[in-house]
């Protein structure tokens, strides 16, 4: 019972995706079912642009005690007659571990694309480099990866989200803040003025309330 519930979610996601995505992958209300390199053992998957050419690419993490997880990105290297999409083979990066949540965005000062993954003892900020994807060709996405930011204090974080920066009349450029969630605490990493972000929270709060959900704004 267990097994057929893990696939069957793992179903319900990969269906959540591509309609997150954006992506005619299901006509007719027939599946895609997308590369699964973690036998469903994923616990979060994000929907962004990794390689800036205006398509959903996704990032999958998860793991857990007994098995930690390496995260993945499938990218999105076009569609096939029928409309379904075409997708890279699973291009891992940055370490293993166990992860809860995990978020796509772009930083505009340092212009590249980064993924925030959150859990149990640390939160991460990965810089991921997606290049020479070749329209109909899964196997010519090359990745790599290298860590921006590390939050080593972190304490049971269920959620992540990039939160951007929008005030009036603001004419520079700033890059989101990163907003973390757990049972009891919110916190707030906004960015310096270089992009950088600090190491302690520029605003955090406790709350009775259990967070299992983030998005922008709910603060």
């Amino acid at each position: 019972a267990q097994g057929f519930e893990t696939e069957t979610m793992s179903i319900l996601r990969q269906i959540a995706c591509l309609f997150l995505a954006g992506i005619p992958s299901i006509r007719g209300w027939e599946l895609q079912r997308l590369p699964d390199v973690s036998e469903g053992n994923q616990n979060s998957v994000a929907v962004g642009d990794l390689n800036g050419d205006g398509m959903g690419d996704f990032i999958f993490c998860g793991g857990d005690d007994q098995n930690p997880h390496q995260p993945y990105a499938l990218v999105n290297v076009g569609f096939y007659e029928d409309g379904t999409a075409e997708f890279s083979e699973p291009l891992h990066f940055g370490e293993s571990g166990v992860f809860n949540k995990c978020d796509i965005s772009y930083l505009p000062l340092s212009q590249e694309y980064v993924v925030l993954l959150a859990g149990p003892s640390q939160a991460i900020l990965w810089s991921v480099s997606v290049e020479n994807c070749r329209n109909g060709d899964p196997k010519s996405c090359s990745v790599s990866s290298s860590r921006v930011w590390r939050d080593l204090d972190a304490d049971q974080e269920n959620a992540c989200s990039f939160l951007p920066l929008e005030e009036e009349g603001l004419e520079e450029l700033k890059n989101p803040a990163l907003v973390f969630a757990s049972d009891g605490r919110v916190a707030v990493f906004e960015a310096n003025d270089n992009g950088s972000y600090p190491e302690s929270p520029t605003f955090s709060r406790h709350s009775e309330q259990p967070a299992t959900v983030l998005a922008p704004g709910a603060i």
